[in-house]
């Protein structure tokens, strides 16, 4: 004698709902680089900063942080001021500006 009989529920499709807008998570960027110059006792040093910048959801400075230092506080200064000179697009998270960190990189040259 067969068993009882089973039955299945149909399968539900479910879509992905797709973002509100083309690309949803965007990092912050610059949009205006502000190049430093460096003091004239330290114009032929090779070095590199890396200044951390704390951006609001508009992408204003609300501040800023040195993140790897040159070797060299008039270097990392000067580094610190371009950061805070320079503009910002915020990073975008599902389709909103959100405040984050960004990480804004220096190359003196010799």
């Amino acid at each position: 004698t067969p068993g009882p009989a089973t039955t299945q529920a149909p399968a539900i499709a479910t879509a992905t709902p797709k973002p509100a807008c083309s690309a949803p998570d965007i990092p912050a960027k610059t949009i205006d680089a502000i190049s430093p110059q460096a003091p004239p006792d330290v114009q032929n040093t090779a070095a590199t900063a890396k200044i951390k910048v704390d951006l609001d959801a508009s992408g204003s400075v609300v501040g800023t942080s040195v993140y790897s230092s040159t070797g060299s506080a008039q270097l990392d200064r000067a580094a610190l001021d371009a950061a805070r000179e320079s503009r910002y697009a915020p990073e975008e998270k599902n389709c909103r500006n959100v405040g984050g960190s960004y990480l804004f990189t220096v190359d003196f040259q010799e």
